[in-house]
C-alpha cells in the first residue's frame, strides 16, 4: 500500500536478493508519474574517499514509467516505492511485488512485540527495519533481532522526533519520517544528517536499545537536530550548536534525564572553561563562530536563566508577523536572536552577547535597551 501523500521511501517489508529480478506492478494511471522503485537503503556514494569498505555505489532506484517493471541488483537490498514530492492524486494504492525475500519489518501499531518475536524477526533477508509514523530505522536483521522490545523502542524514537518537532515549531510541516540507516561506510563524518541518516553500523546496537539502563546517545538527537534547523536561527558559527541545542531538549523531554549530560563538552567544568577562553580572546566573535561548544555555553545559560520555554518562544516567533519579518541575512539573524529573545524573556541581553563577542547591530541594542540587562552569574 502506497501513500502518496508521503513523499520519499515507502517500506515494502521485502529484501531483493543480489542478481534476483523483482517485478513490480503499479496501477496503470500511475505509471510515469515520477514514482521509482529503490532497491537498497545505503545511498551514500563512497567514490571521493581514499579508501572503501564497501563498493561505492550500492542501491539502484528505477522509474516506474510502466505498469510493470522488472529490476535487478547487482548488491540486493531492501525495497521500497519512491513517492514523487509533489504526487498529483493523493489518494492511496496499491502495488504487486513479485520476487522478494520478506524482511523483519515491524510497524508500531501495527505489529506487537509478540508478533515480533514469534514471527516477523524470524523473516529471513539480511537487513531489518522498525518503523513509526516519524521515524524509520534500518539496521542489520541480526542486530534487529536482538531486540526484545520493538514497541517500547519505537515509541521512545516517536518522541524524541516529536520532541523536537513540537520546540521548532515544525509539527505542520512534517511530510514524511526521518529515517536513520546503518551503513558499513558513509560518505563523511561519523553520522552525517539527511534523507537518510547515516550511522556506522557500529552504531546500530545502540540506535536500538532501549531500557532503563541504556539508551541511543547524544550523536543521534544530534543529526535528527541537523533536520531541523531552519536558517532563520542558524547564523555563521552556529550550524553545530543550534541543533545541539534542540539534542538537549531530547534529554529533558524524552528522557527526562538532566539535559546536560549528554557529551563531556557541555559539563560544568566545561562551561567554566569555555568561559574563561571568551575572556581571555582578542577576537571574541572569532573563537565563538569557531568553537562550537564555547558557543553552545550561550545558549545554555539562556535556557537556564529562563527555562526551555523561552527557547520554545523564540522559535516559535519565527511564525508570528507580531515579532516582524523573517531576518534576510547573517546580520539581521544575530539581531533578531537579540530581540526576539530579549523580548520574550523581559530582559535586556545586550551585556550577554557583548560578553561573548556575538555582533549586533546599535539599533538592534537600542530596542530593547529600555529593557533590565541581564547579566547570568558566572
Amino acid at each position: 500500500s502506497v501513500n502518496p501523500a508521503i513523499p520519499g521511501w515507502t517500506s515494502t517489508g521485502l529484501y531483493a536478493a543480489a542478481g534476483e529480478p523483482v517485478r513490480v506492478q503499479i496501477p496503470a494511471e500511475r505509471a510515469g508519474k515520477g514514482y521509482a522503485l529503490r532497491i537498497g537503503c545505503h545511498s551514500d556514494t563512497l567514490y571521493h574517499l581514499d579508501s572503501w569498505l564497501r563498493a561505492p555505489e550500492i542501491t539502484k532506484s528505477v522509474s516506474l514509467d510502466m505498469a510493470e517493471t522488472t529490476v535487478s541488483s547487482a548488491f540486493g537490498g531492501l525495497i521500497y516505492i519512491v513517492v514523487p514530492d509533489k504526487a498529483a492524486d493523493g489518494t492511496r494504492f496499491t502495488c504487486a511485488l513479485h520476487g522478494g525475500i520478506p524482511a523483519p519489518h515491524f510497524v508500531l501499531g501495527l505489529h506487537s512485540d509478540a508478533q515480533w518475536a514469534g514471527e516477523i524477526s524470524r523473516h529471513p533477508a539480511p537487513w531489518a527495519e522498525f518503523e513509526c509514523g516519524n521515524i524509520i530505522l534500518s539496521c542489520p536483521a541480526d542486530t534487529a533481532r536482538a531486540v526484545r522490545n520493538p514497541a517500547q523502542l519505537m515509541e521512545f524514537w516517536k518522541k524524541v522526533v516529536e520532541a523536537q518537532d513540537e520546540i521548532t515549531n515544525q509539527a505542520a510541516e512534517r511530510r514524511r519520517p526521518e529515517r536513520i540507516v546503518a551503513d558499513v561506510q558513509i560518505s563523511a563524518g561519523y553520522m552525517h544528517s539527511g534523507y537518510p541518516i547515516m550511522i556506522p553500523v557500529s552504531a546500530a546496537e545502540e540506535m536500538v536499545t532501549f531500557n532503563r539502563l541504556k539508551f541511543p546517545g547524544w550523536g543521534f538527537y544530534h543529526e535528527i537536530g541537523h533536520n531541523h534547523q531552519r536558517p532563520h536561527f542558524t547564523f555563521e558559527g552556529t550550524g553545530e550548536v543550534t541543533n545541539n541545542v534542540i539534542s538537549m531538549w531530547c534529554y529533558e523531554a524524552v528522557l527526562g534525564k538532566d539535559w546536560l549530560i549528554g557529551h563531556p563538552n557541555i559539563t560544568a567544568e566545561a562551561r567554566a572553561e569555555h568561559i574563561q577562553k571568551i575572556k581571555r580572546a582578542s577576537d571574541k566573535w572569532a573563537v565563538w563562530k569557531s568553537d562550537p561548544f564555547l558557543a553552545l555555553t550561550t545558549y545554555i545559560q539562556l535556557v537556564q536563566g529562563f527555562g526551555w520555554d523561552s527557547w520554545r518562544k523564540y522559535l516559535h516567533s519565527f511564525a508570528d508577523p507580531a515579532h516582524g519579518p523573517m531576518p534576510a541575512g547573517d546580520d539581521e539573524r544575530r539581531d533578531q536572536f537579540l530581540v526576539r529573545y530579549s523580548k520574550i524573556v523581559n530582559r535586556d541581553l545586550g551585556p550577554l552577547f557583548d560578553f561573548w563577542g556575538i555582533p549586533v547591530s546599535p539599533a538592534a541594542k537600542a530596542s530593547v535597551a529600555g529593557l533590565e540587562p541581564w547579566m547570568p552569574k558566572m
